[in-house]
C-alpha cells in the first residue's frame, strides 16, 4: 500500500486537531512504505520475515493435509500402516459411514494380526465389500473408488476385495491394468495373503489353453489379467475345419465370465486410461473408454472397482464411472452431462464437495504418503571422458544411420510412410537408456555412502527395458552359444532398429525383387560396428550386479 504521495493535513494531539499549512510533495523526500513490508530491510529484518513466511507456510500445510489414521471397530486388532499417511482435509472432515460389512468372517487372524493388511488397507477393503452389496436404482450394482496415491497399497486392497470374494464362493474376477509387466505384482499381493487362485496372463494365456472342447476346469475359474490395449482388440477363432470368425477380446470376456448373471470383481486399475469418454458420442470417445463402458453395461451385476492416484483430474474424467451413483435413475443429475454442467457453473468448490459427498456416502477413499520428513535434492554429475566419447560416438553412428536410410529408401523404392516416425522414436529411447545407464556410476556411489550411515535404499528406475531384454534372449544364436556377460538395452534397441527397418530389397510393383548390393552392404557394414561398440550395460543388471540382489 503506497501511501507517499498522501500529504498530512494535521496532528491530533490531546483531542485538539492542531492546523498545518500544506507541504509540498517535492519538497520532502517521499518515503515509501508497504504493508508487511520495509524497503532495504537489515539483515534481522529479513531473517524475521522468513520465520514468519515459513511459520505461514506450515500453518497451509497444516490446514490442506490431515494425519490420518483408520477407524475399525469391528477390527480391534488390526495393525497400523508402517507408513505415514495423510488425508485432504476437505475429506478428512468427512466422516465415512459406519462399517456394517462382516470382514472378519473371510480374513484370518494370522493376515490381520500379522499385519499382511494394515488397517487402512482393511477400511478400504471393508467399504468397497460393503458398497458392492448396494444395487442402484438402474439396476446395476454400486461400485467403489480407491483414489490412494503410492505407498498406501491399492494392489494389497484389490487382493484382499478378490480374497473375500473368493471365500464367498464368487471364483472369477477380471482384473485390468496398463501394462502385463504388473501380471507378476498382481500374483504376488493375491497369493500373499493366502489366497492361490489362478491368475491367468490375459486372454492370449486363454487361447492357448482352449482345446477342442473348450477350456480345462483350472482355467475356467481364477482372475484374468488384461491390459486395456487388450480389450480393445480381437481375434481370429475357427468355427469349424473350413471357417473361421472374428471375435473381439470384449466378447471372449464377456463368454468367461458367464454373461450377464457374473457377480464377481471387475477390477479397473490405473483407471485413468479410460477417462476420454463422451457418453452418448463413440466418434468423441477413446476406445478403451468405449470397451470399459461397455463391459460394466453388459456385466449389470459385477462387483466394479475404480482405483487410480490419478483419476479425477477434471470432473469430465469421470463419466466412465457410471457405477459410482452420481447420476442417472434415482439421483438428482439425469444423466452425465447435466451433473457436469451443473458441478461445472460452481466452480473447483463444487468439484471438491463431490469428493466429500462421495466420502461420506462411502464410495470413495483417498489417502498418501505425508512428505512431512522427506527432504528433496537434485545432484548433478559431469560425465566422464569416457562417457562422453561413447555419447559423441552414439550420436555420429545415427547420423550415419539415418544418412544410409536415406538412400537406402531411394535405391530400394521403399515407401518411407511412418519410418521415420519409428526412427526419431526409436532415437529417442535410445538416448533416453544411454542417459539412464550413465547414471549408475553416480547412484550405486551415493547408495553405498548411504547404506554405510545405516539408510535403506530404494531406487526407482524410469524403465526396465524388460521387452528390450526379452526380445535379445529370443534373438537366434549358435548351438551352444550362451550369453557370457550382461546384456546391452542400448546396443540392443539399436540393431533390432536397423535388422527390422533397413531397407534392402528393391520394391517393384508387383512386390519385392531383387536386393539391392549397396544397402546389403551398408547394413551389414551397421549391424557390425554397432556390435563393435563399447555401450553400458542395462541399468538394473548392473545395478543388482554393483550392489548385490536376487
Amino acid at each position: 500500500m503506497d501511501i507517499s504521495s498522501i500529504q498530512p493535513i494535521g496532528s491530533v494531539k490531546n483531542g485538539v486537531k492542531a492546523a498545518q499549512s500544506p507541504v509540498p510533495v517535492s519538497a520532502t523526500k517521499p518515503t515509501k512504505r508497504t504493508m508487511n513490508r520495509v524497503e532495504n530491510p537489515s539483515e534481522e529484518q529479513e531473517e524475521i520475515s522468513k520465520m514468519a513466511a515459513q511459520g505461514v507456510a506450515e500453518t497451509l500445510s497444516r490446514e490442506v493435509f490431515s494425519n490420518f489414521s483408520a477407524s475399525l471397530p469391528t477390527i480391534p486388532h488390526a495393525c497400523p500402516h508402517p507408513g505415514k499417511i495423510v488425508e485432504a482435509a476437505s475429506l478428512a472432515a468427512q466422516p465415512l459411514p459406519p462399517a456394517t460389512y462382516p470382514l472378519c468372517d473371510s480374513m484370518s487372524e494370522d493376515i490381520i494380526k500379522s499385519g499382511r493388511l494394515s488397517a487402512l488397507q482393511l477400511e478400504g477393503i471393508m467399504y468397497a465389500c460393503q458398497r458392492h452389496q448396494v444395487l442402484l436404482a438402474s439396476g446395476q450394482r454400486g461400485g467403489f473408488f480407491i483414489g490412494d496415491g503410492a505407498g498406501v497399497g491399492k494392489g494389497r486392497q484389490i487382493a484382499g476385495i478378490i480374497l473375500d470374494n473368493y471365500v464367498r464362493n464368487r471364483r472369477r474376477h477380471v482384473w485390468f491394468s496398463i501394462s502385463t509387466d504388473l501380471c507378476l505384482d498382481a500374483q504376488r499381493d493375491v497369493h500373499d495373503l493366502g489366497c492361490y487362485l489362478k491368475v491367468i496372463n490375459g486372454c492370449q494365456q486363454l487361447d492357448k489353453e482352449t482345446r477342442a472342447f473348450g477350456l480345462p476346469s483350472d482355467f475356467k475359474e481364477g482372475i484374468v489379467f488384461s491390459t486395456y490395449a487388450t480389450l480393445v482388440s480381437s481375434v481370429t477363432k475357427n468355427s469349424s475345419a473350413f471357417s473361421s470368425k472374428q471375435e473381439t477380446r470384449l466378447e471372449q470376456l464377456i463368454s468367461w465370465c458367464g454373461g450377464k448373471d457374473f457377480e464377481g470383481c471387475l477390477i479397473f486399475d490405473e483407471c485413468h486410461k479410460a477417462k476420454h469418454y463422451a457418453p452418448d458420442n463413440e466418434k468423441a470417445s477413446t476406445k478403451v473408454a468405449v470397451a470399459v463402458a461397455s463391459i460394466q453395461r453388459l456385466l449389470p451385476r459385477a462387483r466394479v472397482l475404480y482405483c487410480s492416484a490419478t483419476g479425477v483430474t477434471d470432473v469430465r474424467d469421470m463419466a466412465f464411472m457410471e457405477r459410482l451413483g452420481l447420476w442417472g435413475p434415482g439421483t438428482p443429475f439425469k444423466a452425465f452431462d447435466v451433473f457436469l454442467d451443473t458441478i461445472q457453473k460452481r466452480g473447483l468448490g463444487a468439484a471438491e464437495m463431490v469428493a466429500m459427498e462421495m466420502k461420506n456416502s462411502g464410495v470413495y477413499v483417498s489417502r498418501g504418503l505425508s512428505f512431512c520428513d522427506a527432504e528433496f535434492e537434485n545432484l548433478e554429475r559431469d560425465l566422464t571422458s569416457e562417457q562422453r566419447a561413447v555419447y559423441d560416438h552414439s550420436a555420429h553412428v545415427w547420423c550415419e544411420l539415418r544418412t544410409a536410410l536415406t538412400f537406402a529408401f531411394s535405391r530400394t523404392h521403399t515407401p518411407v510412410k511412418r519410418t521415420w516416425s519409428l526412427f526419431w522414436s526409436a532415437h529417442q529411447r535410445f538416448f533416453k537408456q544411454l542417459c539412464l545407464s550413465m547414471k549408475v556410476p553416480s547412484i550405486v556411489k551415493e547408495a553405498r555412502t548411504a547404506l554405510d550411515d545405516n539408510f535403506a535404499i530404494v531406487i526407482g528406475l524410469q524403465t526396465t527395458g524388460e521387452a528390450s531384454l526379452e526380445a535379445e534372449l529370443g534373438r537366434p544364436t549358435v548351438d551352444g552359444v550362451v550369453l557370457e556377460d550382461f546384456i546391452s538395452l542400448t546396443k540392443e534397441m539399436l540393431t533390432r532398429f536397423i535388422t527390422n527397418i533397413f531397407p534392402t530389397q528393391i520394391q517393384t510393383e508387383s512386390g519385392p525383387a531383387d536386393e539391392d548390393p549397396w544397402s546389403v552392404q551398408s547394413k551389414t557394414m551397421l549391424l557390425e560396428h554397432v556390435e563393435k561398440m563399447p555401450l553400458p550395460r542395462s541399468p538394473l543388471d548392473d545395478l543388482i550386479d554393483q550392489l548385490g540382489g536376487p
